[in-house]
């Protein structure tokens, strides 16, 4: 506001001049601040579009985790990103080194991680949930074991316990009902699918002639199947770098999943 002053004869007469300022109100209210104006995805961090402004959202989709990492149903709180995921979109496994779960450290790799022993989204204990890594509609589907994204990315539908390698370095998997038959190198029927262990091992010629004989509980990794005192057994595990291995131990009770030496 100016207080002015004009000269009409004899007389001095003030006015008051509004100026209108040239920082508008859009300009003050940047786009995409709360309580501002806002176009779909252009809100700030901890803020959603309703028509048209900014308004705070917590616990929604892609907004802040509530306390304690809590989020609406059907979301999970990715706690890296201090984010709510829809649960189909993230990587959630305690599927590393069994010692090392629940350990008060974070081992996938991931952002935050202290170590990187064990593939993304492995160690769902300690790290929390991670992103889906694989953003691509037509490979939508991220396996811990071929984390090399988005060059390892699946087709919607691919069953990760059925990635194998038949001596090579490509990875081969299906889709869930079925497994990969090296030999035929071709999907076939797997005759494990659907019973309380799903992943089915090939561990010597015999087993795939034997049907549920080479039935393994989920997650199993194929490569570590060891003979231990008339039985068959395979680690359960996400390693990234080094190899696990069977240890068969003076009984059977004693068992176990080790690192190989």
């Amino acid at each position: 506001m100016i207080v002015l002053t004009q000269r009409l004869g004899a007389r001095m007469v003030a006015f008051t001049l509004m100026l209108v300022a040239s920082c508008t109100d859009a300009e003050r209210c940047r786009l995409g601040t709360l309580g501002c104006y806002c176009d779909e995805g252009t809100c700030e961090a901890g803020g959603t579009c309703v028509a048209g402004t900014c308004e705070p959202c917590v616990g929604q989709e892609e907004c802040p985790c509530r306390a304690g990492g809590g989020c609406d149903n059907g979301l999970t709180c990715v706690t890296s990103e201090d984010r709510c995921v829809p649960t189909e979109d993230t990587v959630c496994e305690d599927t590393c080194h069994t010692g090392w779960i629940g350990d008060g450290a974070c081992d996938d790799g991931g952002e935050g991680a202290e170590f990187s022993s064990c593939y993304l989204g492995t160690d769902c204990t300690d790290c929390g949930a991670r992103r889906n890594p694989c953003t691509n509609p037509s490979f939508p589907r991220f396996c811990p074991r071929t984390p090399n994204f988005p060059s390892e990315c699946w087709s919607d539908g691919v069953d990760c316990d059925t990635i194998t390698y038949c001596g090579g370095t490509t990875p081969l998997a299906c889709l869930s009902g079925f497994r990969y038959d090296c030999d035929s190198s071709s999907c076939v029927a797997n005759a494990c699918a659907g019973t309380t262990h799903p992943v089915f091992c090939a561990y010597d010629p015999s087993c795939t002639s034997s049907g549920t004989d080479c039935c393994f509980t989920e997650h199993a990794d194929c490569d570590t199947v060891t003979e231990c005192f008339g039985g068959q057994y395979a680690c359960i595990t996400r390693r990234s770098n080094g190899l696990m291995q069977v240890s068969c131990g003076a009984s059977e009770s004693e068992v176990a999943c080790v690192l190989a030496p």
